[in-house]
């Protein structure tokens, strides 16, 4: 059985490389090319069965806290719910592990507290919280 995938962010650093694991197994995707913030619709891609959503702001000093906010909270929530809303099956988020503080650890599970130092680490734990 054949999913069609759409991945956000493809053009990204974790989305480049996911989409070269997806052709390489011969794996139906399309790359959401839309705006996370403006009017879009899932129905111009097509039949969507899943979306990984990659797409994010981080490590770009140019953009304020809000415009972080806006795009990986508020984006990935609307993102999510629209997707629900479409009959999408899948919505698979990708969050960080600057959740939990500095890349010092090795190894994170349900048990390793948050350490939510950087509005990127917020945006995206308060994306978990909202989806």
């Amino acid at each position: 059985m054949s999913e069609n995938i759409l991945i956000t962010g493809a053009s990204g650093f974790v989305g480049t490389h996911f989409v070269e694991y997806l052709k390489k197994n011969n794996v139906n995707y399309g790359a959401f090319t839309d705006n996370i913030l403006s009017g879009y619709e899932f129905n111009n891609y097509g039949k969507v069965d899943a979306i990984v959503h990659l797409a994010g702001l981080a490590h770009n000093k140019a953009c304020t806290d809000k415009e972080i906010y806006e795009v990986n909270t508020q984006g990935a929530i609307r993102l999510a719910q629209k997707a629900k809303n479409y009959g999408v099956k899948r919505f698979i988020f990708m969050s960080s592990t600057a959740v939990y503080g500095s890349a010092s650890q090795l190894a994170v599970d349900e048990n390793t507290p948050l350490a939510l130092h950087t509005s990127f680490a917020k945006s995206k734990y308060e994306a978990e919280l909202g989806i």
